[in-house]
């Protein structure tokens, strides 16, 4: 998505996930985190240890992440990795898909290297955007809002004036599955409003997936970065670039 000044952006997320579920698999896993360490340590920090009990068995946190290390000099990328899972995050508005992209391409492919994906067992991949959109519920009618700024109509005889939300919706496409949710949340525990998720994910071989990565990232991002100028066309769209 292109460079806005007042972006609602609040973090971007991509990820994969594989079975991780037997002994040679949770045994790979841990001896990938330090050779992930190892060839990432000139741009990335050490990875922080995120178990809440170092007695408790890896298994019991598969596909969650355990680790997670930030960029160097860097508020806004990290990666995070787990037995299963391994996560790149932007946490900010102040986000360059450029930049990002790159950050994917290099942690991926140090993860291809370091780490035999079983070639029968799929790999599951998604990329992820959360914006925040401020709301005041008992100031502002939410079907009405969801209307005019959205471009999304959802009627009811029997709900006029609702305090909450929480939508969803799922389609597919291609060999991807679309998904949008939009729902009653907050944010840095004081702005109330709309979290707006919109994802694309698929489920693919490790021999199908890798050799056609980038042209699969790069359609992830052209497809939710069209569906949110859609969504947000028109007033709303123009107030992200005011200063």
């Amino acid at each position: 998505m292109s460079r806005l000044s007042n972006a609602p952006l609040v973090e971007v997320i991509f990820e994969i996930k594989w079975n991780s579920s037997n002994k040679q698999e949770v045994d790979k896993f841990q001896l990938l985190i330090g050779a992930m360490y190892a060839a990432l340590k000139d741009s990335y920090e050490k990875p922080e240890n995120l178990l809440p009990d170092p007695n408790i068995p890896i298994q019991a946190f598969l596909n969650r992440p355990i680790y997670r290390s930030k960029k160097i000099n860097s508020n806004s990328i990290l990666y995070q990795l787990g037995p299963g899972i391994l996560s790149i995050n932007h946490v900010g508005s102040d986000y360059d898909w450029n930049v990002f992209y790159e950050e994917i391409l290099k942690i991926v492919n140090v993860v291809k290297n370091l780490y035999a994906f079983n070639p029968n067992k799929g790999i599951h991949i998604g990329l992820k955007y959360l914006d925040f959109f401020e709301f005041q519920f008992q100031d502002e009618n939410i079907f009405s809002f969801l209307k005019e700024k959205f471009h999304l109509t959802i009627e009811s005889e029997f709900i006029q004036n609702p305090v909450g939300l929480n939508f969803e919706i799922a389609q597919r496409e291609n060999d991807s599955v679309f998904n949008l949710k939009i729902s009653t949340g907050t944010l840095n525990d004081r702005r109330n409003g709309l979290v707006v998720e919109s994802k694309l994910n698929s489920l693919r071989s490790s021999e199908d997936l890798f050799p056609m990565f980038e042209q699969i990232l790069d359609g992830y991002h052209s497809r939710l970065s069209d569906f949110f100028k859609n969504m947000t066309r028109g007033e709303l769209y123009d107030s992200f670039n005011r200063k």
